[in-house]
């Protein structure tokens, strides 16, 4: 997702674009644009600005875990993701954004290596409230994908069957899973057509993941 240069967009997506801007999650040359807009004075994206720190703000959640740096009078209303109003519904194949994923963010170079840097990337909005994405790669044979995972404090994520193993290392905050709290270093492993329970988070979480493309969500 691209932030907006002089393009048209609709104003959910300047609204989105907006949100992860203040969240400190959008990519760095993607701010840059959108702080060009707001220098010279663009209604649409100030106003969408204002509305998302607005609306942080106001959740006055004391305790944040920083995902990139943000302009320094951002920082303090930093959170680990994003809220929308209108979130898919739970079940619906756009809850799961990375099953549209063909590839990944990570740069291939020679011998066989591809390297994504710290800050580089999109973090993209799912269908579940308080859950953003990074894509990191892509195996479309294999129909598998990894990703960074942020929640944030109290969110959650509906139950699922897996399609294939899923691997899961914490690495900042906490998640409760399969009536056990998860923190920084702790690892899980879940093996094909094997079924996650609810996995939610009190203080926000940060998760590198490899899975399926294909779990099956539970609607409840």
């Amino acid at each position: 997702m691209s932030a907006p240069g002089n393009d048209p967009l609709s104003p959910d997506a300047i609204a989105e674009l907006a949100a992860l801007y203040v969240l400190g999650s959008l990519g760095s040359e993607d701010a840059q644009r959108l702080e060009a807009r707001l220098e010279r004075g663009d209604n649409d994206v100030v106003s969408a600005v204002e509305t998302a720190q607005r609306t942080i703000a106001e959740l006055d959640i004391d305790t944040v875990v920083p995902v990139d740096p943000p302009s320094s009078d951002l920082r303090s209303r930093i959170l680990t993701s994003v809220s929308e109003d209108d979130a898919t519904q739970v079940g619906d194949v756009s809850t799961q954004v990375w099953r549209g994923w063909t590839s990944g963010h990570a740069t291939p170079l020679a011998d066989g290596l591809a390297t994504l840097h710290d800050g580089d990337g999109d973090w993209e909005v799912t269908g579940v409230d308080g859950v953003i994405v990074k894509r990191l790669f892509v195996d479309n044979e294999r129909k598998t994908i990894t990703m960074l995972v942020k929640m944030a404090a109290g969110a959650s994520y509906p139950p699922h069957r897996h399609a294939a193993p899923e691997e899961c290392l914490v690495l900042a905050g906490d998640l409760h899973v399969a009536g056990e709290v998860l923190g920084p270093g702790d690892y899980q492993r879940a093996e094909a057509d094997s079924i996650h329970g609810v996995q939610s988070t009190e203080n926000g979480c940060t998760l590198f993941i490899t899975s399926s493309q294909e779990d099956e969500l539970f609607v409840a």
